[in-house]
């Protein structure tokens, strides 16, 4: 499909090569109710004549929409992975506090606390697995592997693992 563009900013480009005859390349942004953003990086080159003359233009559309929507996904998950990593170590860092304050904490004192901080240990280890599985995934180092499991199974699991970790009173995991 051939589709005619008039966009400002690509007419403005084609104007600054044209005129400065040098290339120009500009990240531009088009939104339209016809198609859906697009993200695109503009090259313009001038076309010279035998005399060195300026006759035109040509111009290169690389899309790169689909980078910067992976771009948006990426800065998410290292938002959401900061939090889930930062979550236990505060817990960390608030008992460490309180054995440092209190040297004379009774045994009884002390257990629950660092119950605490085996499981959020837990966590996080767990957390350093899945990133590093994940980044061996991208990397092609190692394939999923898929085997079928039974649903009901699954999710009486699943619901007995939300039980108790509602139970703990946080609510999270």
């Amino acid at each position: 499909m051939l589709e005619s563009l008039r966009e400002a900013r690509v007419e403005m480009i084609v104007r600054d090569t044209i005129l400065s005859g040098q290339p120009q390349e500009r990240d531009v942004t088009l939104e339209s109710t016809a198609l859906a953003m697009r993200h695109l990086v503009i090259s313009a080159v001038p076309i010279r004549a035998k005399d060195k003359e300026i006759r035109g233009a040509v111009i290169v559309f690389h899309d790169i929409t689909r980078l910067k929507q992976l771009e948006v996904v990426r800065q998410e998950f290292v938002a959401n992975v900061s939090h889930e990593l930062r979550t236990p170590l505060a817990i960390f860092r608030g008992y460490l506090e309180t054995f440092a304050d209190h040297p004379d904490l009774t045994l009884e004192e002390v257990r629950p606390m660092v119950e605490a901080m085996r499981r959020h240990s837990n966590r996080l280890n767990a957390l350093v697995e899945d990133l590093l599985s994940l980044t061996r995934l991208e990397a092609g180092q190692i394939e999923a592997e898929y085997s079928p499991i039974r649903l009901d199974a699954f999710f009486r699991q699943l619901v007995r693992d939300w039980e108790k970790r509602m139970e703990g009173g946080s609510g999270r995991f």
